[in-house]
């Protein structure tokens, strides 16, 4: 059996000690490391896909606010599995440059690795830190996801988990455009999105979400 690390095991192991500067924890059985928080978490996924010759390498950014899964989870189309475990937002590192393609095509071999390792641990240290920073605060989250509402998110991928969020977050800050925001994302979600169950399971959420305002 040979002992030469896989891809993933390479990379992984030279992102370790700059996730651990900023108290991240591996987690590899996820892929990714990880920061306990006392509303949920921060973590950094590393995905490879790896063929005979090259790789495909993505890292994304992420976080979870407890109270947001808590609220809306059941009403995704999430599986319950992965309930403990899902991320309120989970963005490609390269989205917040605004570059639209969020992988990396490497050679495998140690030089690549590292030269890939240096590359995202640069990208981290200029924007990466700082995004992980701003989306740990609910209301920083709240105008992300809800300050265009009629507009689609790059940093979402799953338009109907951003519409349950999004409505969510507006609930936990107490965003006084709640009732606005249900009706545009309502729209987006019978027009855009257009499964009938879905719309029937978001406007469950709002239902739950006005009661327990009531109570």
């Amino acid at each position: 059996m040979s002992n030469t690390p896989t891809p993933f095991e390479a990379l992984y192991a030279l992102l370790q000690p700059a996730m651990h500067a900023q108290g991240y924890v591996p987690v590899p059985a996820l892929k990714q490391f990880r920061k306990n928080t006392d509303f949920g978490f921060l973590n950094v996924v590393l995905n490879v896909s790896t063929y005979e010759t090259e790789s495909i390498v993505d890292l994304h950014l992420g976080v979870r606010h407890n109270r947001v899964e808590n609220l809306m989870y059941a009403f995704s189309n999430g599986l319950p599995g992965f309930r403990p475990d899902s991320n309120t937002l989970l963005s490609p590192l390269t989205r917040i440059f605004n570059n639209p393609a969020h992988r990396y095509t490497i050679a495998n071999n140690t030089a690549a690795f590292e030269q890939l390792a240096d590359t995202l641990n640069t990208l981290m240290l200029a924007k990466g830190w700082a995004f992980m920073e701003q989306i740990s605060k609910l209301r920083q989250l709240h105008l992300l996801f809800n300050t265009k509402p009629e507009t689609p998110l790059a940093l979402v991928f799953n338009a109907y988990h951003r519409v349950l969020r999004g409505l969510t977050i507006a609930h936990l800050v107490r965003a006084p455009e709640l009732p606005d925001l249900f009706e545009v994302y309502h729209q987006i979600t019978e027009q855009q999105i257009g499964i009938p169950e879905y719309t029937k399971r978001f406007e469950r959420l709002y239902q739950y979400l006005q009661q327990l305002v009531e109570n």
